[in-house]
């Protein structure tokens, strides 16, 4: 019987080398190495398996337990009805509302931006805004 493991060098004075070549008992000794440094892991995946197996009728594989993730909550019921988005209406062409054109000649109806030429101002009922810069001009009336 052959084993196949992978070549592994290292430099130190007790170190292993291995090939194909190899032996059967150094392979065993090495493995046993192996098996001595990740003991602990090996031995709880054991437990676990052997839990699993041996409650149930038919092979499966065993699904590891994770700590945490507590009780599944209770469904809520909610006492008013869900709010009501507002949708934007869109409105086609809402430029040509920026401007009018009288004897040929084009006028801006509504007041720009100090801060930022070219972006008009909100107008509010109190106020005028800037979108762009948030900018804000209280109304005296």
């Amino acid at each position: 019987m052959k084993l196949v493991c992978p070549k592994i060098e290292k430099k130190n004075k007790n170190s292993l080398t291995l090939d194909k070549t190899l032996n059967f008992e150094t392979k065993i000794k090495y493995s046993k190495k192996i098996i001595a440094k990740n003991w602990f892991f090996i031995k709880n995946f054991l437990n676990i398996f052997k839990k699993y197996s041996s409650t149930t009728k038919y092979q499966r594989h065993p699904n590891f337990e994770l700590k945490g993730g507590g009780k599944k909550r209770k469904k809520k019921t909610y006492t008013k009805p869900k709010k009501i988005k507002h949708i934007r209406k869109k409105i086609k062409l809402k430029t040509l509302n920026y401007y009018s054109v009288d004897d040929g000649k084009i006028k801006k109806l509504r007041r720009e931006s100090p801060q930022s030429p070219g972006s008009f101002m909100a107008e509010h009922s109190d106020r005028l805004t800037c979108g762009k810069t948030g900018l804000t001009l209280v109304r005296k009336d």
